[in-house]
């Protein structure tokens, strides 16, 4: 069994029901329910940052690439 931590927020009154509604529901623990949300927050994060280095990525690569015509045409 994985560790759990304890830890107590405060969040919106309608956003609170919408979680016990479900957690009723679904036959689970409210718990259960932030942490799944919050597993798929985070990993939209991750998603996000991956998407932004890679556009990073190809900017630089799109930067070199257009210093490189450039650089060939003078040689040329």
């Amino acid at each position: 069994m994985k560790l759990k931590a304890r830890f107590s927020t405060t969040i919106d009154m309608g956003l609170f029901e919408e979680v016990n509604n479900i957690s009723k529901k679904e036959k689970v623990t409210k718990s259960s329910v932030v942490e799944e949300a919050l597993k798929l927050w985070l990993k939209r994060q991750r998603e996000k940052e991956l998407e932004k280095a890679y556009r990073e990525m190809r900017d630089k690569d799109q930067r070199l690439a257009e210093l490189s015509i450039h650089a060939q045409a003078e040689v040329l």
